[in-house]
């Protein structure tokens, strides 16, 4: 992926300026790009009932047929270049756009597209730039809000996959007339590249939550039956010395209250600790999306961000002179792969905290016994040290990522490049060392 993002970058400061355009066809085109590469036969990757034959061999009533079957068992049922789900598709037959017995080809396909388009608000007198964008933004979820709270992500962030795979300065300089259209491809690839591979990561990383989550309630029962089967054996074992020593027993008790308290402790952790887990979790993703209004934490969007950021930082500065043009490139290059670290780095804290907090669960059933009671300790220290190095890693970020995007309204050319740089080289320093020494506070 590395080498694709850098190969884009030198296409940027390589290529020739092609021609500007803004027509129907050329927003089909970048729309259908980035919903189905594949072209008009695509179907949304999460369909298990499958088309009986490919969809531009099928007619409209036919496919209006098969997504009612599909719609049964998939949370989707987009199709065709620009993966129009069933009842957008009803709804075009019902105004008479299409009918029930045209076939679902590409000549119709263009046809739907640039409907909806021209009825979402795409070229309407009246209407800014701004504005048609986050009203055709309401139409395909590949395509990022322009403004306004969320602005970068999809209307439909998050439902059935969906995720904004291109920036929202490229989509806005392509429906101003602004970017040609070969530009617009050329980098919302780039940065469908890097959305699609994070997203991946967040796929893993919830799987790696959802076994957790699986594993923790029977690993806190056992916990329990442990604790307790502990304390009554280190109870037992005291009330027995006490009586073949002739110990008071009054004194016996009131040394074991405090203890008492020790393990009524522990046994309330492993009641709530599944919950403490998710409110972990909650709390790590409450700090991440502390940002912005609208703005939710994934490996997607953060990748979708900083790749932004970088390409935007470019294209600003290619009619700059070619000394600082150079200068600009290589810091995006340096930044791609700094940023790459960072990910990577979060991605590790994300699934070690997990796994640490789901096995300390069972860890705190060795405190109802005396003499392993500082393996529970540990195993509470591990608790909340990894609960303390995910939430500082992505307060981190957080951080870094509001740097960068104060940079950018503040600095351009070389200047900014270099800022950006030196944010980059300062995130990855922190998010290596900031969560560590979180970590060590509970040690």
């Amino acid at each position: 992926m590395a080498s694709r993002l850098i190969a884009l970058i030198l296409w940027l400061c390589l290529g020739a300026v092609p021609a500007l355009g803004c027509s129907a066809d050329d927003m089909l085109e970048f729309i259908g790009t980035l919903e189905a590469p594949r072209g008009y036969d695509t179907i949304y990757t999460g369909i298990t009932h499958m088309p009986p034959r490919p969809v531009t061999s099928m007619s409209v009533g036919e496919v209006l047929e098969w997504q009612a079957e599909a719609a049964r068992t998939s949370v989707s049922t987009a199709s065709g270049r620009y993966q129009i789900i069933r009842p957008t598709l009803q709804g075009l037959v019902d105004q008479g756009v299409v009918s029930r017995s045209d076939r679902f080809d590409e000549r119709t396909q263009d046809r739907l597209g640039e409907h909806l388009l021209r009825e979402a608000g795409w070229g309407r007198p009246g209407l800014s730039a701004v504005e048609q964008a986050n009203r055709v933004a309401g139409v395909w979820a590949a395509l990022p809000k322009v403004s306004g709270a969320g602005r970068g992500q999809s209307a439909y962030e998050g439902i059935a996959g969906n995720r904004a795979l291109t920036s929202p300065d490229v989509y806005l300089g392509l429906i101003s007339c602004e970017i040609a259209l070969e530009d617009a491809i050329r980098v919302s690839e780039g940065i469908r590249t890097v959305t699609l591979q994070l997203i991946n990561v967040d796929r893993f990383l919830e799987q790696i939550s959802e076994v957790a989550a699986e594993l923790q309630i029977p690993l806190a029962r056992a916990a329990l039956a442990l604790i307790a089967a502990l304390a009554i054996i280190d109870f037992s074992l005291a009330f027995a010395r006490a009586a073949i020593n002739g110990d008071d027993l009054g004194t016996i008790v009131s040394m074991k209250f405090t203890k008492l308290i020790i393990v009524g402790f522990f046994v309330f952790l492993l009641a709530k600790g599944p919950q403490l887990v998710d409110l972990v979790s909650a709390s790590a993703q409450a700090i991440a999306d502390l940002g912005r209004d609208g703005f939710t934490f994934s490996f997607g969007a953060l990748g979708r961000e900083k790749m932004s950021a970088t390409i935007a930082m470019i294209e600003q500065s290619r009619r700059e002179a070619l000394g600082v043009f150079v200068g600009v490139v290589v810091a995006a290059i340096l930044m791609v792969l700094l940023g790459g670290l960072q990910l990577a780095l979060i991605a590790y804290y994300y699934a070690q905290s997990f796994v640490i907090m789901t096995v300390a669960l069972f860890g705190l059933g060795f405190g109802g016994f005396e003499n392993t009671r500082t393996i529970a300790l540990r195993f509470l220290k591990a608790f909340l040290g990894s609960a303390l190095l995910l939430g500082t890693a992505m307060l981190t970020i957080l951080i870094t990522v509001e740097m960068l995007r104060t940079a950018r309204q503040e600095a351009v050319g070389l200047t900014l490049a270099i800022l950006g740089l030196m944010i980059e080289v300062l995130a990855l320093t922190l998010v290596f060392a900031v969560p560590q020494a979180a970590r060590k506070l509970a040690a």
